[in-house]
């Protein structure tokens, strides 16, 4: 018995070789079954003890699964057992635009930086946008831009010309929609790139104009010079009528309008109305005569014009009197085409 001590005491050093640990040190094993168990340090470190599987029997030889045999339930101590191997803030990784901790079994733990946009993360790494990563058009077609790796328009490259646009990293000729806003008929239209009239921007209303690209309403007060064509025809009795050019003081007040013409010998004064660009006045006014031969004539003048711009009119001038030839009496009606000049 002495000898077969002796002998285990010197083959015990040679035979048995502990891996050195921290006392209480846990670490994954692998049971018969390949599945995952735990084994624990000794406490002196010499090494791991056995690997503790589930399934184990206790000491009595019996499976010790029971809840009285843990002080809970069966499943806290695997839960226990899980948690016990993975050691927390084992790596660090991206979680969306986040640096954060993993465990050495790769739970998302506490957040170590957040990454400020256009930075993004990247291998755990805050990394910005690239500068110039790639040229493309940009969103207007007005030309080639560069962007960087987040999407952001950066320099500029090429710029279009005038009635070109930027397709596929190419200026080309192609008529832009919606590309300005220009008066046309009386209204504020939407041109193309190419000039040409699409729609109405803006519909004037009826007293306005469309003047500098905007509808305005004008301001018509002041001096109109007016004139007829032809300015001569026969008149009712064979008399040679004539027109000649006349200035009209013209003065509008909301929609009353009146105006004042003196021409020759003659003293010629208008009411009417403004009604939107249509001006319609009347004038009462005599023509001296040489009785007893020539009595006095009495004219009724209708001016009847529309505004055509802010500066000018157009339409008639209708003269109505009574004429005398042979001693009859003659009713009368001269008609004369006229525009008018705002001087």
């Amino acid at each position: 018995m002495r000898h077969v001590l002796a002998l285990f005491l010197l083959l015990s050093p040679a035979c048995v070789e502990e891996t050195p640990c921290i006392p209480g040190e846990t670490n994954l094993c692998l049971c018969d079954d390949a599945t995952p168990g735990v084994q624990s340090c000794l406490e002196d470190g010499s090494g791991y003890g056995d690997c503790g599987c589930a399934g184990d029997p206790g000491e009595d030889g019996s499976e010790d699964t029971s809840a009285d045999a843990t002080g809970g339930d069966a499943d806290t101590v695997d839960d226990k057992d899980v948690e016990e191997t993975c050691t927390p803030e084992s790596f660090q990784g991206c979680d969306d635009d986040k640096i954060v901790w993993f465990d050495s079994c790769g739970q998302k733990g506490d957040t170590v930086e957040t990454c400020i946009p256009p930075q993004t993360c990247l291998n755990a790494v805050c990394v910005g946008c690239e500068a110039k990563a790639l040229s493309q058009c940009s969103v207007s077609g007005d030309g080639l831009y560069w962007f960087d790796s987040c999407g952001e328009q950066g320099s500029l490259i090429l710029a279009c010309p005038f009635g070109t646009s930027c397709v596929n990293g190419t200026c080309i000729s192609v008529c832009i929609p919606h590309a300005t806003q220009e008066c046309h008929k009386d209204d504020l239209w939407w041109f193309d790139s190419c000039g040409e009239p699409e729609s109405v921007a803006e519909a004037c209303a009826a007293e306005q104009f469309c003047v500098n690209n905007a509808c305005v309403k004008p301001y018509y007060n002041g001096t109109w010079k007016l004139e007829a064509l032809p300015s001569s025809k026969a008149g009712c009795a064979g008399e040679q009528a004539t027109f000649p050019p006349q200035y009209l003081d013209l003065d509008v007040d909301g929609s009353i309008a009146t105006g004042h013409i003196d021409v020759l010998q003659f003293d010629v004064n208008f009411v009417g109305t403004l009604e939107d660009k249509n001006l319609n006045m009347v004038a009462y006014w005599s023509q001296p005569g040489t009785p007893p031969l020539i009595p006095d004539i009495n004219h009724e003048e209708t001016l009847d014009v529309v505004f055509t711009s802010p500066t000018a009119f157009e339409g008639t001038d209708t003269d109505v009197y009574t004429t005398e030839l042979l001693g009859m009496e003659i009713p009368c009606s001269l008609y004369w085409i006229v525009t008018g000049e705002r001087q």
